[in-house]
């Protein structure tokens, strides 16, 4: 089995129209959930096998133009740490991506074991 790699994705909130509507059906046709408490999908969280720049390329499918106003970011053990800049998503990871799952997560070890400290 092949591990899968979390990301934080978020195209710029300036981006709006058809464009921003195609980011959303191709970001929710790869399963991303927003990591808040919103509907929306601007920023989401995604679960995906490949690397960030395979990522970026499957969110911008028919988006023109959209390649300077995206921004992916691998979650990892570090980014999730105390006072780390991922910190705030770690219990919707937690909820939606772990719970009750056999993935493995790629630079996720020991914060998908417990073994991380916040």
């Amino acid at each position: 089995m092949n591990a899968m790699h979390m990301y934080f994705v978020r195209l710029n909130p300036g981006y709006l129209g058809d464009q921003l509507a195609k980011f959303y059906e191709n970001v929710s046709e790869l399963g991303a959930v927003n990591p808040g408490v919103s509907g929306n999908l601007n920023p989401c969280l995604v679960a995906y096998s490949g690397s960030g720049d395979q990522l970026a390329k499957q969110c911008l499918i028919d988006v023109k133009n959209g390649a300077d106003l995206l921004f992916v970011e691998e979650i990892t053990d570090h980014s999730l740490s105390a006072g780390a800049g991922h910190r705030v998503y770690a219990d919707k990871i937690k909820r939606v991506f772990f719970n009750g799952k056999s993935v493995q997560y790629k630079n996720l070890q020991a914060f998908q074991a417990g073994k991380l400290k916040f």
